[in-house]
This record gives C-alpha cells, structure tokens and sequence, in this order.
C-alpha cells in the first residue's frame, strides 16, 4: 500500500464511514427510543 494514496479515494472512504457511523447512531436511537415507548 503506497504511503501517498490519492487525497480523493482517501476522502471518499472517510465520507463512506463517517455515513456508515451516523446510520448506525440512528438506528440506535430509533430502537432506544421504541423500546422507552414500550
């Protein structure tokens, strides 16, 4: 693995997890917040 990846592939896997993070975090909140509801 070259030590210089291109900034744009970088950037798009960066994009790629920090979405996967935040519809992780949603559904979280989604599920605490049917489960407080009972």
């Amino acid at each position: 693995m070259p030590a210089s990846a291109p900034p744009a592939s970088l950037s798009h896997f960066d994009f790629q997890q920090q979405a996967g993070t935040l519809q992780v975090k949603a559904l979280w909140e989604i599920e605490a917040f049917e489960a407080a509801q009972g």
